[in-house]
């Protein structure tokens, strides 16, 4: 048996899960703000970075980044989906469903992976 150490990144309701061989990743939507992640271009399409609620004691965002090159996805379209279920918290509950792929990729654009 062959072991695929691509990452496996998933979208679902509770947030964006990256897995590998040994390390699993959670981060919740709740945890986001709003307006980000900005889409990746270049040599930064490998990672996306989140802007995540304050937990400083001085109250700034803390940035955070997920590496997603090695999941083979479509940085430019997960940078908009994760955009998307930021800002419309009521659409996450259809992660995952075909009519919902469809609609997601008629409002963000790109293949959809």
């Amino acid at each position: 048996m062959l072991l695929d150490d691509r990452p496996r990144l998933t979208l679902d309701e509770a947030g964006i899960t990256v897995r590998g061989l040994v390390r699993r990743r959670i981060v919740r939507w709740d945890r986001l703000l709003p307006g980000g992640p900005p889409a990746p271009a270049g040599k930064a399409a490998a990672t996306l970075v989140l802007s995540q609620q304050p937990s400083t004691p001085a109250g700034r965002p803390v940035p955070r980044s997920l590496a997603v090159g090695r999941a083979h996805v479509d940085a430019v379209f997960l940078a908009g989906s994760v955009r998307h279920y930021v800002e419309h918290p009521e659409r996450r509950a259809a992660i995952g469903a075909a009519p919902e792929l469809n609609r997601l990729r008629a409002v963000v654009g790109g293949a959809g992976s």
